[in-house]
């Protein structure tokens, strides 16, 4: 599975996190994530699902989609110990490098293939 952005290749090691403690640990303790990686974060129904970077000790960037893959929230450089809340619901949440969404120029309401 590859992530794309008007075609674009993003991310080519996905990991896809369903169950509910994969997604309670997302990156916690692991090492950086390398610039070809991204989570996708499964939610079985729309929500206003929070995330946060406690403990953390490096930034990411962030993007809530909708059902339909589409960006309804992101943040870029997502530092260590901050919390959001997106404004509107989401169905997946995709955790990558910092820099991604400056460098494939991402921006909401986009849409995101996977």
């Amino acid at each position: 599975m590859v992530i794309r952005h008007k075609g674009r290749v993003v991310a080519r090691d996905i990991r896809v996190l369903k169950r509910c403690f994969e997604k309670a640990r997302g990156l916690l303790f692991r090492p950086k994530i390398k610039e070809d990686q991204a989570f996708v974060f499964y939610f079985p129904k729309e929500g206003y699902w929070s995330f946060h970077m406690f403990f953390m000790t490096y930034a990411i960037d962030i993007i809530w989609l909708d059902r339909e893959k589409r960006i309804v929230d992101m943040i870029a450089g997502f530092k260590p110990f901050e919390v959001h809340k997106p404004s509107r619901k989401a169905r997946y949440v995709i955790e990558m490098p910092v820099g991604k969404i400056k460098k494939y120029k991402i921006g909401e309401k986009d849409k995101l293939e996977f």
